[in-house]
């Protein structure tokens, strides 16, 4: 008998993951279709800034290799966008280079 409930168990287990990744699939292909998605290789890494009163939180986009193109230089990238401080209600669209 517990042959079969372990059999059974390990069968609704295999099910419920199947469903997942189902989901999962249909979110990424959802957010994908939804508009600018981060090239490969990106992350946002969130960071702490102390201020005079109060501490800050600050995000910054960051890539395995130059893909941000710089603000005071054309024709150059780099590994790394600053974005603003973190709780502010209007959103950032980052931008890539097309290469």
């Amino acid at each position: 008998m517990p042959q079969k409930e372990s059999e059974l168990a390990h069968e609704q287990r295999a099910e419920r993951i199947s469903a997942t990744i189902a989901l999962l699939q249909a979110q990424k292909s959802e957010i994908e279709a939804s508009g600018i998605v981060a090239p490969p290789g990106c992350s946002v890494a969130r960071y702490q800034a102390k201020g005079q009163k109060h501490h800050y939180w600050y995000y910054q986009l960051r890539a395995n290799h130059a893909i941000f193109p710089k603000t005071n230089k054309e024709n150059e990238y780099s590994r790394f966008q600053p974005e603003r401080k973190g709780g502010k209600s209007s959103t950032h669209r980052w931008s890539f280079s097309s290469d």
